[in-house]
């Protein structure tokens, strides 16, 4: 349609200014530094305006010029699709812990790509804060796994080194390498513990 459908609304903006030594007909790879609210489509819409333009760029427009692309173009529509997971909660120390990463609609038809890291919660920090360099135990699996239509996998991650907390953070992103989703820290869902053996004695009298 030559305008965005009533109700639509706008989330994030992107801009870019070409530079003469590329040239106009080249790439350029925008990003916005608003991250999308959600799961769902979304639609970029570019404009050039005079008003918006350099002097020296300006100066070769008509004192009235605009120009809008149209909505719904088929190149400018991103799938964002909804990813989440379901960590083992409890898991012995020894054995190995897993997560399962659960992919809905919309999926693009090329899939996403699905990996995992696992940190481990170090004693007073607060778990959504454990996601840190130096807090990383593992980081896979060695091939990301595509997922091509709604579902789960199931990504099997490293054995349990020792008692405590451990929180997975799942990753999708398109075949090409671009970030779709990355989960939060901390999340309960997303946590896996290997608690302390509890040991009881009874006297005999």
């Amino acid at each position: 349609t030559d305008a965005p459908p009533a109700g639509a609304e706008e989330v994030a903006s992107l801009e870019v200014t070409t530079d003469p030594a590329i040239g106009p007909t080249a790439p350029y790879r925008v990003e916005s530094s608003d991250p999308l609210p959600g799961p769902g489509f979304y639609t970029a819409v570019w404009r050039i305006e005079r008003s918006r333009q350099n002097p020296e760029t300006a100066a070769a427009f008509t004192a009235d010029y605009a120009w809008q692309e149209r909505f719904g173009v088929q190149s400018q529509i991103t799938m964002v699709p909804q990813v989440s997971s379901q960590a083992d909660p409890l898991v012995a120390v020894g054995d190995r812990m897993s997560d399962e990463v659960i992919v809905a609609a919309p999926l693009p038809s090329s899939g996403v790509l699905v990996t995992a890291s696992v940190f481990r919660v170090p004693d007073g920090v607060a778990a959504t804060d454990a996601c840190t360099t130096e807090n990383l135990i593992w980081q896979g699996p060695e091939e990301p796994v595509r997922v091509t239509e709604p579902g789960s996998v199931r990504v099997t991650g490293p054995v349990v080194p020792d008692f405590g907390t451990y929180v997975w953070r799942e990753r999708a992103t398109d075949t090409e390498g671009r970030l779709i989703h990355e989960g939060a820290c901390g999340v309960e869902s997303e946590t896996t513990r290997a608690p302390l053996p509890t040991v009881s004695t009874r006297a005999v009298g």
